[in-house]
Order: C-alpha cells, then sequence, then structure tokens
C-alpha cells in the first residue's frame, strides 16, 4: 500500500526541491562573467546523458573543463561530444581511486541498466552498476589518484569539482584536495538508488563535514544532488546553513 506521506514526500522532491542543477548553471554563469573557469568533472559519461555542466561548456567560451571517464566507450562518446569546444577541454580515460594502478569496474549491459533510456553507468560497486549482478561485465580499468591527475591536468587548478560516480562520490570528496585545487564550488551526486536511509544519513553527514572543514558554508541538497560553495556568512552563526530536501 503506498502512504499518503511517501506520496506527499515524492511530489515535494520533484516539485518544492531546490534544483541543484539549476543552482549550479546559475553560479557557472555567475563566475565566468567575472573571470575564466575551470571545471573538475569526475564520471562524465558521455558528457550529456544528465550532465550538469555540458550546456554551460557549449554557451560559454571562458567556461573550461577536465572531463573524466574510465570506461572507454562511453569515453569515446564523450570525445565526440565535446569536439565543438576541444579547445577548452582536456578528457583522461581514467578512473579515481586511492593509488595508480587498475581497479575493478562493474559495467551493465543495456537491458540491465538503471536508466530508462536503457543506457547505464558503470560503478565500482555492482549494486549500483545493474538491476543485479547478472549481466554485469566485470572490466579492469586504469586509475590514478588525485595528486597524479594534478601533475598530469593542463591546469594546475579548477574552480569547480562536479562528480557523478554511482554511490562512490563520498569516497571522491574525502580524497579531494580541495585546497591546493583551489576549489570554490562542489556538486556531487550523494544518492544512489540502493541507498538505504541510514546510508544516506551518512553520506550527508559525511558531505557537510567535508566541505564545512573547507570553509564551504552554503549547502544545498535536493535529495539526490549536492551542492555547496563558499558565500559571505549573513549572520555570526558558524554553522554552514543547509538547505533542500532533508526528509
Amino acid at each position: 500500500m503506498i502512504r499518503l506521506a511517501d506520496i506527499a514526500k515524492l511530489l515535494y522532491r520533484f516539485y518544492a526541491k531546490p534544483r541543484t542543477d539549476c543552482i549550479l548553471k546559475e553560479i557557472l554563469a555567475s563566475m565566468s562573467k567575472c573571470k575564466p573557469v575551470h571545471i573538475l568533472q569526475v564520471g562524465a559519461n558521455d558528457g550529456v546523458l544528465y550532465d550538469p555542466i555540458q550546456k554551460t561548456l557549449l554557451h560559454r567560451s571562458n567556461v573550461s573543463a577536465t572531463r573524466i571517464e574510465p570506461i572507454s566507450e562511453y569515453f569515446e562518446e564523450l570525445q565526440a561530444n565535446c569536439a565543438q569546444f576541444a579547445s577548452r577541454v582536456e578528457l583522461f580515460n581514467v578512473c579515481i581511486a586511492e593509488e595508480d594502478g587498475f581497479i575493478e569496474m562493474f559495467i551493465p549491459e543495456p537491458a540491465q541498466a538503471k536508466h530508462t533510456d536503457g543506457k547505464g553507468h558503470g560503478s565500482l560497486n555492482p549494486e549500483a552498476a545493474g538491476r543485479s549482478r547478472h549481466g554485469l561485465e566485470v572490466r579492469q580499468v586504469t586509475c590514478k589518484s588525485f595528486r597524479s591527475l594534478m601533475n598530469a591536468m593542463r591546469h594546475a587548478r579548477a574552480d569547480v569539482y562536479v562528480s557523478d560516480c554511482e554511490g562512490y562520490d563520498i569516497q571522491l570528496l574525502k580524497q579531494l584536495p580541495i585546497r591546493e585545487l583551489g576549489i570554490k564550488v562542489i556538486y556531487i551526486e550523494l544518492v544512489d538508488q540502493c541507498m538505504s536511509h541510514e546510508h544516506i544519513a551518512s553520506a550527508l553527514k559525511d558531505a557537510i563535514d567535508v566541505v564545512s572543514s573547507h570553509g564551504f558554508n552554503r549547502i544545498i541538497w535536493d535529495g539526490n544532488d549536492f551542492l555547496s560553495w563558499q558565500a559571505p556568512r549573513q549572520s555570526r552563526s558558524q554553522l554552514p546553513m543547509v538547505e533542500g530536501f532533508t526528509g
């Protein structure tokens, strides 16, 4: 039986929640009016599917990006979809991990993909990659640490960090060298479909702890994606302001 509370929550999430992707676009537009902006994106997929920065790259010539995608066939699509602004984009066909080397990723077949368009996302977590373990391809992919990536990047720093890594985003956020990169805005997929309420609460707390420890004081969570940046404080409170869906 569907409870009224569940329906209310669903309606709130889709109609009343702050849209983090829209707010990110506004932030990028505002930042790029003042100076060039560089984005570090981990888990770019094909650069179009559910992508929060593609339109910004298309329409703002002073925005550049380092885009990371470990799955070779998605990476080829990413290259093609970045052709219009290739001079402003640097692409890496690697996975980000704690150490350089190789790591196992799980790739879903189209029938196993969780997304309605039939195209899935690879993941380090098999539960996040497909509807079941059946039909998942296990593949060894090259991985680099953030430190190694920084040494290889044309841009030594980045203003904005974006990630969509199917349940692995919190682990990456904890590894991210925020100060060394000069990150001012963080946008990550916080919640994966396979996460329990307890895991969601833990992930949200961890994300808030990481960003607030670096002085980020504005946090918006829309029930799925997490956006944070540092803004002038409007009060004497030392606690970060958290807005959005927290049910």
